[in-house]
C-alpha cells in the first residue's frame, strides 16, 4: 500500500452486505436484509450529493464474495466514477473466515465489520481514511477540511451532560455501563489498564476517521502482543469494538492528542439527528421529518440504525423504512440543490471546502 501523495483527500470504507445470516427469525433482523438494498443507496446517494467529490481518493465498498456482481449493478444504477470500487471481503481480510467460524456472541459478522474496517488501512492510499456503515446518511456538504483540523483528525465525543440533554433519566446509565463495558473489553485486548467506574465521557461511533499509519501500528501491536496473526487473536476475545482497539491503544502510547482534535458529540455523526436509539429512550419526542435533519446545521451525518425494529422509531406515517428512505433521498437533493444555488458557508471550528455538486 503506497500513501497518495495527493494533497487533502481521503478514502472511505463501508462494509456492506446485501443480507445478513439471520441465526434467528426475529422480525428485526428480517428487516435488515428487507432494506438493505434501499438503505445502501441512500448512503451512497446522500454521500455523492454531500461531499467535495474533488477530495474523493476512493471509496471502498467490502462485501461477501457472493454479493460482489450484484452489488456492482447496485452501484452502477447510482454512479459510474471509478474510484467506488467493491471488493470481496475476502481481498481485505484473508483471515475473515476465521471470525465468522468462531462466531462470538452469534455475531460473527458485526465482527467481521469491524476487522475489516481495520484491515483496511493495508488498502487506503491516504493518510486517513473514514469508516462508514450502510446506515448512514451523509446530511450536510463537507470535504476534506471538515474532518481534518490542521494536522489533526476530529474526533466526536460524547459526555454524560449530552445523556442528560438527550435521554431519559432511567436509560443514562444502561447506556454509559454498555459503553464502559465495551471499552474495558477492548482494553483487555490491547493490554490496557482501565478503571472501572471512572469513565465519564466516550468516543463517537461510525462515522470515524482513522490515521492509516496509526491503524498499522496497532495491529503490529495485536500480532506482538498475542503473538499470533491479529484476526485470529480478534477472534478469541468477546465484547470488543474496533474503535475501542484503536483508541484504547492510542491513549495506551499517550498519543491521542498527537492524532485527534477532540470535539462534541456533533461534529462528524450528529448524535443529536440520528435514530441512534428506540424513541421511547429519549426525553423529548422525536419527530423524524426533513427539519429534523436538516434544519439546524450540527454534524455531517446521521445514523438510522438498522438493528432498531421500525415499530420501534419509525413515524407513523410511513408503511415501512422503504418509504422513509425514499422521503431522505428527495431531502437530501433539496438541500444539495439549495447549497449549489448559494456559496457555502461553514461554520467555525470545522471549516470545509465550498461548492459542492
Amino acid at each position: 500500500m503506497n500513501i497518495s501523495n495527493s494533497h487533502k483527500k481521503l478514502s472511505f470504507v463501508v462494509p456492506f452486505t446485501l443480507e445478513e445470516s439471520i441465526g434467528d427469525v426475529s422480525r428485526w433482523r428480517q428487516e435488515v436484509n428487507n432494506d438493505s438494498a434501499h438503505r445502501f443507496r441512500l448512503l451512497i446517494s446522500s454521500f455523492l450529493a454531500m461531499f467535495d467529490q474533488n477530495d474523493l481518493c476512493e471509496f471502498l465498498i467490502v462485501c461477501p464474495a457472493k454479493h460482489v456482481d450484484a452489488i456492482r449493478r447496485l452501484m452502477a444504477g447510482v454512479t459510474t466514477d471509478d474510484r467506488y470500487v467493491v471488493l470481496a471481503e475476502s481481498v481485505v481480510v484473508p483471515k475473515i473466515g476465521a471470525v465468522l467460524r468462531a462466531d462470538v456472541d452469534g455475531m460473527g459478522g458485526w465482527y467481521a465489520q469491524q476487522v475489516i474496517k481495520l484491515a483496511a488501512h493495508e488498502l487506503v492510499k491516504t493518510k486517513y481514511y473514514l469508516v462508514l456503515d450502510s446506515d448512514i446518511v451523509c446530511i450536510r456538504p463537507c470535504g476534506y477540511d471538515s474532518f481534518v483540523v490542521g494536522e489533526r483528525c476530529l474526533l466526536n465525543i460524547e459526555t454524560s451532560a449530552d445523556y442528560s440533554r438527550l435521554y431519559r433519566p432511567d436509560f443514562i446509565q444502561q447506556e454509559k455501563k454498555f459503553k464502559r463495558d465495551r471499552f474495558a473489553s477492548s482494553s483487555r485486548v490491547v493490554n490496557q489498564n482501565f478503571v472501572e467506574g471512572g469513565m465519564d465521557r466516550f468516543y463517537g461511533e461510525t462515522p470515524v476517521v482513522l490515521s492509516t499509519s496509526h491503524v498499522r501500528l496497532l495491529i503490529q501491536a495485536l500480532e506482538r502482543q498475542h503473538r499470533a496473526d491479529w484476526v485470529d487473536a480478534l477472534a478469541k476475545f468477546q465484547r470488543w469494538t474496533e474503535y475501542g482497539l484503536y483508541f484504547g491503544f492510542l491513549e495506551s502510547q499517550n498519543i491521542l492528542e498527537k492524532v485527534y482534535k477532540e470535539a462534541d458529540c456533533n461534529a462528524i455523526l450528529s448524535l443529536e439527528k440520528s435514530v441512534w436509539h428506540e424513541s421511547h429512550h429519549y426525553l423529548v419526542p422525536r419527530e423524524y421529518n426533513q427539519a429534523h435533519f436538516f434544519g439546524e446545521k450540527a454534524g455531517y451525518f446521521a445514523a438510522i440504525q438498522s438493528w432498531i425494529p421500525e415499530a420501534h422509531w419509525l413515524p407513523s406515517r410511513y408503511a415501512s423504512k422503504t418509504e422513509f428512505y425514499r422521503d431522505m433521498e428527495k431531502w437530501v437533493a433539496a438541500a444539495a440543490e439549495k447549497n449549489i444555488s448559494q456559496t457555502v458557508r461553514h461554520d467555525q471550528p470545522y471549516p470545509a471546502k465550498g461548492a459542492y455538486g
